[in-house]
């Protein structure tokens, strides 16, 4: 890469065992046109020390490069940083975060914000990193709770909104306080043993490539449109293949209670 616009340095940060390592795997791996297989489901490439293999956690950051692949089929050099969790290492994110430009911040999506992970969010502000939240081991909210979509939904809001208020007690008083939203592509949802890693907006691009069926006849959604109805107060009807929103129809319901 012969300019500066096309490098990016970015951190890997958040609490210990929250899936910062498996994120860089996933990371890897969909920087790669061909697939490999390899014999553990754990990869752990980042933990190139003997110590690290054996303990199973990073203890000092590890850095590598790749060419990764924008959404407007753009590419970037990409320094990525898997920083450690364990608080007796905290000076290696410190030190890491003053040397990129954004970071990604892992969070367990069953676990949530912890200590470790607001101790993160400290350095990464006031390093002046733009921060993109990644939600990890999304899996376990799968096998693990077995729980209905409108609560996994729930819980998923609660880390991005539990991981803005952490980024708001961060910012110094006066200053404009980042956030994370789905919305606008600054939130990453990841399972590295299930090999998923996507954004709201990748997501979409993919189900457009598969050419899914989404509304009918004059009816058909737009990309833009149905990027803004994947996360919110938004729900998709199978029969008529469309979208409503739930903020409209608990008003209208509302409203009618009240007439009768």
């Amino acid at each position: 890469m012969a300019t500066l616009a096309s490098i990016r340095n970015v951190a890997v940060i958040g609490h210990l065992h929250h899936g910062k390592t498996s994120l860089c795997d996933a990371i890897i791996e969909q920087s790669h046109t061909k697939s490999w297989k390899l014999d553990s489901p754990q990869r752990r490439y980042t933990d190139a020390r003997r110590s690290e293999q054996e303990r199973g956690m990073s203890i000092h950051t590890t850095a590598y490069s790749l060419v990764v692949g924008s959404l407007q089929d753009k590419s970037f050099l990409l320094h990525l940083l898997d920083c450690p969790g364990h608080p007796d290492f905290e000076a290696d994110v410190e030190i890491s975060v003053q040397a990129c430009d954004a970071a990604i911040i892992a969070v367990d999506c069953i676990e949530g914000v912890r200590l470790g992970t607001r101790r993160a969010i400290q350095h990464a502000v006031r390093a002046g990193c733009r921060l993109i939240l990644g939600i990890t081991k999304l899996d376990r909210l799968i096998l693990e709770t077995h729980v209905p979509p409108e609560d996994a939904y729930a819980q998923l809001l609660t880390v991005v909104a539990d991981t803005n208020a952490a980024i708001i007690a961060a910012t110094a008083p006066g200053a404009t306080p980042m956030s994370v939203d789905p919305r606008d592509g600054s939130v990453l949802f990841s399972s590295a043993q299930h090999g998923l890693l996507f954004s709201v907006e990748s997501f979409i691009k993919q189900h457009c490539q598969l050419k899914l069926p989404v509304g009918s006849g004059s009816h058909q959604v737009s990309d833009a449109r149905l990027s803004r109805r994947m996360w919110g107060d938004w729900r998709y009807n199978i029969k008529s293949r469309s979208f409503f929103s739930l903020r409209n129809r608990n008003a209208s319901s509302t409203v009618a209670a009240a007439s009768s």
